[in-house]
């Protein structure tokens, strides 16, 4: 059996259990939809970035740097609650912060 690829299409049947391929799908890393009659397979789905550990990653660079909260979010340009909320893995640092962060703390955010 060859390897699924975004774009294929699998007949479906009156009796296919459709919901099941498309759990498969999903566990292959795979989005899916139904059109006339065919499951067709879409894109990769990209893996979520683990917040907790890109927040960990923020707390030990932001203390090797020798950062408090108040400090390191004023030189970001954002409010002591919203690093708190990146630390604690609640949200995730938009494209300009990340920018920010990886200057100030010369790391290199991966997966986000």
């Amino acid at each position: 059996m060859r390897e699924i690829r975004e774009g294929d299409k699998i007949k479906m049947f009156d009796d296919t259990d459709t919901s099941a391929y498309m759990r498969l799908l999903r566990e292959k890393g795979f989005t899916s939809y139904y059109w006339n009659g065919y499951l067709v397979v879409g894109c990769r789905i990209k893996p979520l970035p683990d917040k907790v550990a890109i927040g960990k990653t923020i707390i030990k660079a932001r203390k090797d740097f020798g950062y408090n909260r108040d400090e390191l979010a004023k030189e970001i340009g954002i409010t002591r609650a919203c690093l708190v909320d990146w630390e604690h893995g609640r949200k995730l640092p938009n494209k300009e912060h990340q920018k920010k962060l990886e200057e100030l703390l010369d790391w290199k955010m991966e997966g986000v």
